[in-house]
């Protein structure tokens, strides 16, 4: 039973994914629009977790892997990798939303522009469309204008439609918004980082069968056999930047706007998905040649 458990949770976490897709469907009126690229990426997560429950089972599997446990540099770029795996399994799911339904109208018709469950979370960062270019953090265009002003017309930069909109004037409170934006993002970061990081603790010290005290102070002294401390330094890191993210993406372009004014921290938000095809892609092309090299060198050997 013990060795069927593992795969119990697998099958049990896919069947709720689907559930809860298919509720997401009919709650938010939703048609969902699957890619092969989006099947290709969630197929690859959940071979990476079947290997996962294989390596755990098997010896000569998991010694190798121990090892790589062990490392801190490893751990906290699994750590990194964990943040682009969700993102990218975010921006894989593709749907269409429901158009309203005008009066006397019974069949529901969706919109045609697809959009993705990461699109609807970083609504502001996609729908905040400024003229052309900007500096991050700007509050005008790059490039100056003809502006109608009071005393006539004057050649300027123009204030940008959504950045910095907030500010009376930029020159001077800029520096203040920002400061507070990340003093706000630091303590938002750091209560989220501290239940965290309790979590794990408990959790480790059910494991290894010791008080959370005990484990605690192991984990701050670096002397775990898993590299807690810079998994948890890393996930703090990655965790203020999300902070302070979230509190600015409403105020600012916080890497400015592109020739047509489309936020610059979308798009490279949005390529991780590029990424993560592209590596899927290369890993499922090139895996059975490694495969054959690899037999074949073993056997020369």
């Amino acid at each position: 039973m013990s060795s069927a458990k593992p795969y119990l949770i697998l099958m049990v976490l896919a069947f709720v994914i689907v559930a809860g897709a298919m509720g997401m469907a009919q709650t938010w009126q939703i048609k969902f629009v699957p890619l092969w690229t989006d099947i290709l990426i969630y197929v690859l997560v959940f071979s990476v977790a079947w290997f996962g429950i294989q390596a755990r089972q098997k010896e000569h599997l998991r010694a190798p892997w121990r090892h790589v446990l062990q490392r801190p540099l490893a751990m906290s770029a699994l750590v990194v990798l964990m943040f682009y795996v969700v993102i990218g399994l975010l921006d894989s799911i593709h749907f269409r939303e429901a158009l309203q339904q005008e009066e006397g109208q019974t069949e529901l018709h969706y919109s045609g522009d697809v959009l993705t469950v990461f699109d609807k979370l970083v609504t502001p960062l996609r729908t905040r469309q400024e003229k052309t270019y900007s500096a991050p953090f700007a509050s005008h265009l790059y490039a100056k204008e003809t502006i109608e002003t009071n005393a006539g017309q004057v050649r300027d930069f123009p204030r940008l439609k959504y950045g910095g909109q907030h500010l009376t004037d930029p020159a001077l409170d800029f520096w203040l918004d920002l400061i507070k934006g990340t003093a706000f993002s630091l303590a938002y970061s750091m209560m989220f980082w501290l239940v965290v990081s309790a979590v794990i603790t408990g959790l480790a010290a059910r494991h290894y069968k010791k008080s959370s005290g005990i484990m605690l102070g192991e984990i701050a002294a670096g002397k775990t056999r898993v590299p807690f401390r810079p998994m948890l330094l890393t996930f703090w890191v990655l965790c203020f930047l999300a902070a302070f993210i979230i509190v600015f993406a409403d105020k600012y372009h916080i890497l400015g706007t592109d020739k047509v004014g489309n936020d610059v921290l979308y798009y490279s938000l949005k390529s991780i998905r590029t990424g993560l095809v592209i590596g899927t892609l290369t890993t499922l092309i090139m895996l059975p040649f490694a495969v054959m090299l690899g037999i074949r060198l073993g056997n020369a050997f």
